[in-house]
């Protein structure tokens, strides 16, 4: 179960930021649904679960394109499920609240699971993996790449933002490779300038807002000369600023302590 103060911590953040968070989220959406239609290759399905759903900001977009059928959804947050369900729209089925881990939903229930920043804030992502697999034919994922070789320097910031973990795409597909996922097509972006923009002038950080824009801009066109400058690998490992994949989970590898062979 996730613990009783994240609950309380996400509850707080949908009822105090609504309209903050909701002008960020419908932002930040644009970017989740061209990058999801990025790696399915413009294929469709029927039946889709968003683990994770937040104020549905994501979900109404993926209902208003026609690639997705049916719509549910699971969030740990209750405040949010109940703005959801106001929301009432045709594609819409069933939202509900959960505890972060066990999905309400039958096993293979879903074609599609999409789970987009989710899975940083998680105490346990394995587990949740695994509850994912169970109900979803295939899946599509989506994380933030915030690991720098000071990420441990800078854990405030993180933590500020409820991420507990960091991901390179590499260790990213590590882990849902060892939970069995085979990884079908992935895509690697940054985050919108105007989502960029949007973050530092409603930040009550205090400094200079144009500073930070112009430093943002600045970071913007030196990742664009890295990436002509480094190889294709450390170009994607080190660059982007968020990875998608779409994925199906094709049986958990067995797993071996025989050190001795590999030696």
């Amino acid at each position: 179960m996730t613990s009783s103060n994240l609950t309380t911590i996400y509850d707080e953040h949908y009822a105090k930021n609504a309209g903050v968070d909701a002008q960020w989220t419908d932002l930040c959406c644009y970017m989740r649904l061209e990058n999801t239609l990025n790696v399915i290759n413009d294929k469709s399905y029927r039946s889709i679960l968003d683990v994770g759903a937040g104020d549905g900001a994501v979900a109404k977009r993926l209902a208003e394109t026609e690639n997705f059928g049916s719509i549910c959804g699971v969030e740990i947050s209750g405040s949010a499920v109940q703005e959801i369900n106001k929301l009432k729209l045709p594609k819409f089925r069933e939202f509900k609240e959960f505890n972060g881990y066990e999905i309400p939903f039958d096993e293979t229930e879903f074609e599609l699971a999409v789970c987009y920043h989710v899975l940083e804030h998680v105490e346990d992502p394995r587990r949740l993996l695994r509850e994912i697999a169970r109900v979803s034919a295939f899946q599509v994922f989506e994380v933030p790449l915030d690991y720098r070789p000071d990420v441990d320097n800078n854990i405030s910031n993180y933590l500020a933002y409820g991420h507990i973990s960091v991901f390179t795409p590499s260790t990213f597909r590590f882990l849902l490779l060892s939970e069995g996922f085979t990884i079908l097509n992935d895509h690697y972006s940054d985050i919108s300038w105007p989502a960029t923009k949007f973050m530092i002038e409603t930040s009550t950080k205090p400094g200079n807002k144009n500073l930070r824009k112009l430093k943002a801009r600045l970071a913007g066109i030196k990742r664009q000369i890295k990436r002509l400058a480094l190889p294709g690998y450390l170009k994607r490992e080190s660059t982007y600023s968020q990875y998608t994949c779409l994925t199906k989970f094709t049986g958990k590898p067995e797993i071996k302590y025989d050190q001795v062979s590999l030696w």
